[in-house]
């Protein structure tokens, strides 16, 4: 697997530690989900991570303060206004 940090990539495997160990279910990575406005595909967002965690679906993108830009804030804005969650970012 290739992953775009190391950061990222030490996150995944303590996501499938958990996952084996039955803390969470239903893990994948590099899930895109289409944002849209009244209807219309206006873009999308690529969560790093999606996992069940007690029951709820969680999205998580790993970032670093410096890739914490404004395109990122947007779209996690719009997410959130769009499914009504906020995307965990694990710094």
């Amino acid at each position: 697997m290739k992953f775009d940090s190391k950061k990222e990539a030490r996150r995944w495997r303590e996501l499938k530690r958990l996952f084996f160990a039955g803390k969470i279910g239903s893990l994948s990575r590099q899930v895109r989900i289409p944002l849209r406005v009244g209807g219309v595909k206006i873009g999308k967002i690529v969560m790093d991570f999606v996992y069940v965690e007690n029951g709820m679906i969680v999205y998580e993108d790993v970032k670093s303060k410096a890739t914490i830009t404004p395109m990122f804030k947007w779209k996690a804005r719009h997410f959130a206004a769009q499914f009504g969650q906020e995307i965990r970012v694990h710094l």
